[in-house]
């Protein structure tokens, strides 16, 4: 199924959070002790499939690139990290020119429609519109790096995002435009991740509804292809911490499921 998509996005509501006098968070499976305040907001969605020509990742933010993988079984992530993050790596140096690269955070696999069978407590498409970074765990992210990465004048964050699934998708992914979002469109918030051996916090980005955003997605991917986009940057003149969300396609026929891969890749650049 292709075309513009009128479907409706997890936005912050007004207020933003439950007066509770704590600050802005939310467990990554929205359970537990959650105050973020999320509303269904109507977005139009454009297709760009055929039009991938008129995107760059430092312009808008994101960008689709035929990138076959090795692999063919995705579920347990632990025992291809290592070499699915090499390929992912290698597709970053190729369409950035980076001069060096490494693994930001665990990959992650999500499911619709289709069983995890290791049950993963946030395996779930994510349906709020959010940022993976915010400045805060950006400059946390920045002291773990290792030592082949520090002193590069700049520096970014990657998603390279991967359907497992033919099409069509039940919950495709969309992205917003970052030369559509301004100052004050975003509340940055704590993410705990409730895992069975304990919890772990990090900051992310919650984000405003605005009508002036521009959202995008690309019909009928396949798992040959991946969805690239930045997630952070040091350089404050190109595209950083770009929105996405997943979305239920109303034209998707009955029976269309879901499963994909994600991979964030630290970029370092000399110049």
């Amino acid at each position: 199924m292709s075309g513009a998509v009128t479907a409706e996005l997890g936005y912050l509501d007004d207020p933003s959070k439950l007066d509770d006098g704590r600050e802005l968070h939310y467990f990554a499976d929205f359970a537990g002790s959650t105050n973020a305040r999320l509303k269904p907001h109507p977005a139009r969605i454009e297709d760009k499939r055929g039009r991938e020509g008129e995107l760059t990742l430092d312009r808008n933010g994101f960008s689709l690139a035929r990138w076959p993988t090795h692999f063919d079984d995705f579920i347990d992530t632990a025992a291809i990290s290592d070499r699915y993050v090499a390929e992912c790596e290698d597709l970053i140096r190729q369409l950035t020119g980076c001069d060096a690269t490494c693994q930001a955070g665990p990959i992650h696999c999500r499911f619709d429609g289709v069983d995890d069978p290791l049950a993963r407590y946030d395996g779930a498409p994510a349906h709020y519109v959010h940022s993976d970074y915010s400045p805060t765990s950006a400059d946390m992210a920045k002291a773990w790096l290792p030592d082949s990465l520090t002193g590069y004048p700049r520096l970014a964050v990657f998603n390279v995002w991967r359907v497992l699934t033919p099409p069509p998708q039940s919950q495709p992914l969309a992205v917003c435009d970052a030369r559509s979002l301004r100052a004050g469109d975003a509340e940055e918030s704590k993410v705990i991740m409730g895992y069975d051996d304990g919890e772990v916090e990090f900051f992310t980005q919650l984000f405003h509804p605005r009508e002036r955003h521009r959202w995008y997605y690309f019909s009928d991917m396949t798992p040959d292809e991946v969805l690239v986009f930045k997630s952070y940057d040091t350089d404050a003149a190109r595209a950083s911490f770009v929105p996405h969300c997943a979305f239920l396609d109303p034209n998707q026929p009955a029976g269309a499921v879901r499963m994909s891969i994600e991979a964030r890749i630290w970029a370092a650049f000399l110049d």
